[in-house]
Parts: C-alpha cells; sequence; structure tokens
C-alpha cells in the first residue's frame, strides 16, 4: 500500500521536524507508487505544521535526482526532503555535497547498506524499508492457501512488515 508507505514516512518526518518546510521530490509521476506515496505523505502532514512547501519531479535515474536535489539544496534548505522513488543515495550525496547537512534531513525508501553510513551519520532522518522477502514469498503462501481450503480473500490488501532505519536502530541493522 503506497499511501501507507507515504504516511509512514510523514510520522518520521515527523519525529524530525515539527514545523517547517518539507520539499517533494516525486518520481516519474506516471508510476502510481511514486504519486501515492506522496498522496500519503501530504495526508500524514495535514495536521501538522510542517508543510510541503515545493514538489520538483524527477526522473527515475540517479543522476537526475542527484541533479535536481543540487540545484534544489542551492535555492533553499527546507527541514525535510521525501523522495518518493528508489534513488536515495543520489539524494544523499546531494545533500552533503550542496552543503545542507545538518539542516535538512532525507526520508526515503529502499534500505541497503550503501546508505548506512548516511542514516549513521544523520544526513538520512530515515529510511523505510519493505520486507522484500515477505512482499514476494508470504502473498503466494498465502494466496495459495486461500486457494485450497476456498477461504475468501478478507481484503485487496496483503500486510506486510515495514521496518524504519533512523539513527536509533542503524547499528543494529549494520550489524546484522
Amino acid at each position: 500500500d503506497s499511501v501507507a508507505q507515504g504516511e509512514v514516512c510523514a510520522t518520521a518526518a515527523l519525529k524530525l521536524a515539527n514545523s517547517g518546510d518539507a520539499v517533494l521530490l516525486l518520481g516519474n509521476p506516471e508510476v502510481s507508487g511514486n504519486t501515492d506515496r506522496a498522496k500519503g505523505f501530504r495526508a500524514g502532514l495535514a495536521k501538522s505544521a510542517l508543510k510541503v512547501s515545493e514538489e520538483v519531479i524527477v526522473a527515475d535515474d540517479g543522476d537526475d535526482v542527484y541533479n535536481k536535489a543540487m540545484q534544489l539544496f542551492s535555492r533553499k534548505k527546507p527541514e525535510i526532503v521525501y523522495l518518493t522513488n528508489g534513488f536515495p543515495l543520489a539524494a544523499a550525496k546531494a545533500l552533503v555535497d550542496s552543503g545542507a547537512k545538518g539542516t535538512t534531513k532525507l526520508i526515503a525508501h529502499d534500505l541497503n547498506p550503501q546508505l548506512f553510513p548516511y542514516v549513521k551519520s544523520g544526513v538520512i532522518g530515515a529510511v523505510v524499508s519493505q520486507d522484500a522477502f515477505g512482499q514476494g514469498h508470504d502473498p503466494v503462501v498465502w494466496m495459495y492457501n486461500h486457494i485450497v481450503t476456498g477461504e475468501a480473500y478478507p481484503s485487496e490488501f496483503i500486510n506486510c512488515r515495514v521496518s524504519i532505519a533512523d539513527a536509533s536502530n542503524i547499528d543494529d541493522l549494520i550489524e546484522a
């Protein structure tokens, strides 16, 4: 549920900044996952003093994410930048290279070991990572069990575990 992923990211953002500007780096808007994540993020911030002040469309390409993030940081240093697509390494590098480290926190998706140093140093405020194994394996087993037993599906969604990596737990993930 991409809307729920965006809401989780908004919750993470609000732990880092209670007010100020948030900027969306929106991946290809023709990809529903990107627009749904943005929708959830906006909804999660709706009753807060942290407001989305700008939306920058980025291609699903690391170079474009880096270049547009650099352009953004040359104009302003928002409290939060939320990246909806899968190029958080490029956005984190741009945040550091632009001098926005310490002022701006990145919220992103798709945790991988390359991001650990950025989370540990505070450049990335939070990374929401889906349980990739659970998303691939568990739904197949769940569907098989429902087919075999003849039970109706209780919903159109299958809940999968979501984990959030931030400064409070990154050392545990590094050791894992």
